[in-house]
């Protein structure tokens, strides 16, 4: 593992002790799990926009954002973003997911 030096406002550690005393965890714990968290999120928004650029196909943001082709689907249809692909592309992407 990798330590990461930060300075955060006195806000933040305040959250951050109240989120350690619910949670259970140490505060490194806490920051590791938000941290993976907002990662997590930033590769769905991420692949979404790229989706929606038409830059990627739908199988392709799915496995960027590492959740299955229907959770993209999903994902697409919550954020209101429409597929700039045809049918005939997702009918592709579906097969090469089953692939896998």
């Amino acid at each position: 593992m990798e330590t990461v030096a930060m300075r955060i406002s006195k806000d933040l550690w305040r959250e951050l002790e109240k989120i350690t005393e619910i949670e259970a965890l140490s505060k490194s714990d806490a920051l590791r799990k938000m941290l993976e968290k907002g990662i997590k999120e930033w590769k769905k928004d991420l692949a979404l926009q790229l989706l929606q650029q038409g830059k990627i196909t739908l199988w392709k943001a799915a496995k960027m954002a590492e959740v299955t082709i229907w959770d993209m689907l999903d994902l697409t249809e919550k954020k209101g973003i429409s597929l700039p692909i045809k049918a005939k592309d997702i009918i592709e992407d579906i097969k090469a997911g089953l692939k896998e």
